[in-house]
């Protein structure tokens, strides 16, 4: 290829990238005429739809190094209790004032850097989990490989699939050529930053205020949709990293060998994901796939200032596809209802502080279906009564199974989710608790941590404090622990080993 063809490539005609292969003579001929291309014409970057992109495009075609990956954090280093203890395996214990600390607790500490299944057995004395589809968990999910054709062309159109709702969604017609290098991906970013991607765009973000997504749900459905557009991987890869940073999501990108790897950056801090420092700040990778070190370019797209906002507060809701989880506790039985494409949204999640669980809503469904079976329940009883009740709904009605076990690794269920797989552990009953008491009883409640155990403490009404234990403050405010862990607990008991421990929370 001859300087005169990169001349008009670079002043914006796009030509057949899919017919361009170049020798290594080339590509040093193209960095050098690149470093020589005079970006202040503007007339020269006339097919650019927005003057960005022919900053970036310079800057990718230049600005390329080596960054070294950072394992992913761990929240809590310490093993979790292997089977959840009961009050009946130990003796009856009398404690004296000064067993438990009276101390106001401390914020948190920063971190430094599968097939069918239609009936399942769980829960202590018997649940089950009904739903019409495969159950799937974290660690079965698996990406599909796909091929490496040299060129692929979107087709017109595409219904995509997104959590069990079909969304018509325009397409963007554009030709991307074979992506292995530094080299191809500033070819194929300018190809679509040349096409006609402002329409695509603007349905992408009437579809994000249709459905109510959270910036989780917006990485999600482009995702979806470029499974849709491309059979090539990296087509898909550099597709999304475009359509993200041009709605201003901080989302950068790099190769590793000859696959293009995903990051972005998060307003929160992300556990168990792999990530890398860029400009002072951590890129996570998105696809919590595995890589080595990365070539980058060292800046971020010029107009891509957003970390994705990973909250719970504005979830996903597409489809009213209900999935049923029954449990059996002390001879009675409950049908509890959530949506299935809620709990696959949520299966997708990354892991987040441990905060965020206890603020996290339900949705309509599964909210329904827990105040018209346990509201009964409470009627009549007193407030330490209602608490105590609750308690013992989830200390009995599902099995406590470690993460590893089920999961292969941590993980952080919504509380929704509890009602999906067969077990659970400190962390996911603590959630579910904090929800029934904060929403069915009134109370205010938070969430506590111990080495390697996480519970929740109660702020009851003074004349209701129970008999048992001690309270710690917090915020002026008397707490007591109530362990959903801890089985036949009632509020204010504490298992043993962490009776002289002061809680931090959450």
């Amino acid at each position: 290829m001859n300087f005169a063809t990169l001349a008009i490539l670079f002043v914006g005609v796009l030509v057949s990238i899919t017919s361009y292969v170049a020798s290594a003579d080339e590509y040093d001929k193209f960095r050098a005429e690149y470093e020589q291309f005079n970006v202040s014409n503007q007339r020269q970057f006339q097919q650019f739809k927005d003057a960005n992109d022919a900053a970036y495009v310079k800057w990718l075609g230049e600005q390329w190094r080596s960054y070294e990956r950072f394992a992913g954090l761990v929240r809590d280093t310490v093993p979790k209790p292997a089977k959840a203890p009961s009050v009946a395996n130990e003796k009856a214990i009398t404690r004296s004032p000064d067993q438990i600390p009276n101390t106001a607790a401390k914020p948190a500490a920063a971190l430094p850097s599968g097939g069918n299944l239609n009936i399942v057995k769980s829960g202590i004395e018997g649940s089950q989990i009904a739903r019409a589809g495969p159950i799937s968990s974290r660690s079965q999910i698996k990406q599909k490989k796909t091929g490496h054709p040299s060129a692929v062309v979107s087709p017109a159109a595409a219904n995509v699939d997104f959590f069990s709702q079909s969304l018509y969604l325009p397409v963007l017609a554009v030709t991307l050529g074979t992506i292995h290098s530094e080299r191809d991906i500033v070819l194929g970013w300018t190809a679509l930053a040349q096409s006609n991607y402002q329409p695509v765009l603007s349905n992408i973000k009437q579809r994000r205020d249709e459905l109510h997504l959270s910036d989780w749900g917006v990485l999600q459905l482009i995702q979806h949709q470029a499974k849709g557009l491309f059979i090539n991987r990296n087509h898909q890869q550099l597709y999304r990293w475009f359509m993200l940073n041009k709605l201003g999501y901080r989302v950068s990108a790099g190769m590793d060998k000859h696959r293009l790897v995903l990051l972005f950056a998060s307003e929160q801090t992300v556990y168990g994901q792999s990530f890398f420092q860029l400009q002072g700040q951590r890129f996570y990778v998105l696809d919590k796939e595995r890589s080595g070190a990365l070539q980058l370019p060292s800046k971020p797209y010029p107009a891509a200032l957003r970390a994705v906002n990973l909250r719970f507060g504005n979830s996903l809701t597409t489809s009213t596809n209900i999935e049923s989880r029954t449990l059996t506790v002390k001879g009675r039985t409950y049908s509890i209802d959530s949506l299935a494409s809620r709990n696959d949204y949520f299966d997708s999640y990354p892991q987040l502080d441990l905060k965020h669980y206890f603020d996290a809503p339900v949705s309509a469904v599964t909210d329904a279906s827990l105040r018209e079976q346990l509201l009964p329940e409470l009627k009549g009883k007193t407030q330490m009564q209602q608490v105590n009740w609750l308690l013992n709904w989830v200390q009995l009605g599902f099995v406590y199974k470690l993460d590893h076990e089920q999961f292969g690794g941590e993980n952080y269920l919504h509380p929704e989710e509890s009602f999906r797989f067969p077990g659970n552990d400190c962390e996911d009953r603590s959630f579910l608790f904090s929800w029934l008491v904060r929403e069915l009883v009134g109370l205010s409640v938070i969430g506590i941590s111990y080495p390697g155990h996480v519970a929740t403490a109660v702020a009851f009404d003074p004349k209701m404090a129970p008999r048992q234990g001690k309270p710690f403050y917090h915020k002026g405010r008397a707490y007591w622990v109530a362990d959903p862990t801890y089985i036949g607990a009632k509020a204010g008991r504490i298992m043993p080993q962490y009776r002289k421990v002061a809680p931090t929370v959450l």
